[in-house]
């Protein structure tokens, strides 16, 4: 199920059970959406994408020597055709 319909879905089952007065228990047992591992991108001028923490996310949650940080640099596709 792409992200966009599942949070939706999730935030039409939160919505009702706060108008439904449900106890507030209730509501924490409700799934919500954790974006942490969908990929993000961002179109403009310099594209740029990332899935996963931050390097500084990362740094502070495992510790510097716990992690490994990967960059990857491609052409832009407007570039490309010129070639």
């Amino acid at each position: 199920m792409p992200v966009a319909q599942k949070s939706g879905k999730k935030l039409a089952h939160w919505i009702k059970a706060r108008l439904n007065k449900e106890a507030d228990e209730n509501l924490t047992k409700l799934d919500f959406m954790n974006y942490n591992l969908i990929p993000t991108t961002v179109f403009s001028k310099i594209e740029y994408s990332f899935v996963g923490l931050s390097e500084e996310e990362a740094i502070n949650k495992y510790g510097e020597e716990n992690i490994d940080i990967y960059h990857r640099e491609l052409n832009p596709l407007e570039r490309s055709i010129y070639h």
